[in-house]
């Protein structure tokens, strides 16, 4: 069948919804946007694909060049072929969701742009249709963090018990007794005391805990 390239002709742009967690809150991370009509809003890192390369190439390529990103892990979610989702260009979107355990890595003084972590509960204004690809991917991030594996990645180092609360309060969007979270969380058995102490802030010290070498997957709630 000989097809009508002009008419078929689409662009197609891989989205990333990169997440962290910063003491406990969960964040997500933005670009302002320098160009009309979303001038001054905020969006998703992205980028356009080449039909030399996959979109979870491009889109990895892209991040290690403006954050020096290295090798995330990508999961696609979903994607969107609404003709008008962007302006005189008819541009499918693919998707994806990564985890940052390392806030250190985005060093803004290097870059021509700029671009901020957010946290989920408090985002600024969203441009194109990246609100909508947010609240999908949100929902999604909902699940892996109900389920043991993921959390190894997110805290791959040291942590208290505290932080890993403050999490699960965050996506869950409702607070959970302190008590009842501890005593349900030490018995899965995923995780082990350092014998050591968070000194780094006021009050009493925490015990830092870390998830031990090989865990089985365990549904948290």
């Amino acid at each position: 069948m000989k097809i009508n390239t002009k008419e078929y002709q689409h662009y197609v742009e891989s989205i990333a919804c990169l997440y962290t967690i910063d003491q406990g809150c969960i964040k997500v991370l933005l670009l302002k946007n320098e160009e009309d009509p979303y001038k001054g809003y905020w969006v998703l890192p992205s980028t356009y694909v080449s039909i030399h390369e996959t979109c979870k190439e491009a889109l990895n390529q892209k991040l290690e060049e403006q954050f020096h990103f290295k090798n995330l892990e990508l999961d696609e979610i979903s994607s969107c072929s609404t003709p008008d989702r962007v302006i005189d260009m008819p541009v499918i979107a693919i998707h994806y969701l990564g985890f940052v355990s390392d806030l250190e890595a985005l060093q803004q003084e290097e870059f021509s742009f700029v671009a901020q972590w957010f946290d989920i509960h408090e985002l600024p204004k969203i441009g194109y249709d990246h609100q909508m690809i947010l609240e999908n991917t949100i929902e999604h991030l909902k699940e892996k963090l109900l389920n043991s594996e993921i959390l190894k990645k997110i805290f791959p180092s040291d942590f208290t018990l505290p932080e890993i609360q403050r999490a699960y309060e965050s996506i869950l969007g409702k607070k959970l007794d302190r008590r009842n979270f501890r005593k349900k969380f030490i018995s899965l058995g995923l995780i082990e005391d350092t014998n050591d102490y968070d000194t780094s802030r006021a009050g009493r010290p925490a015990k830092l805990y870390r998830f031990k070498d090989d865990i089985s997957n365990k549904k948290i709630f």
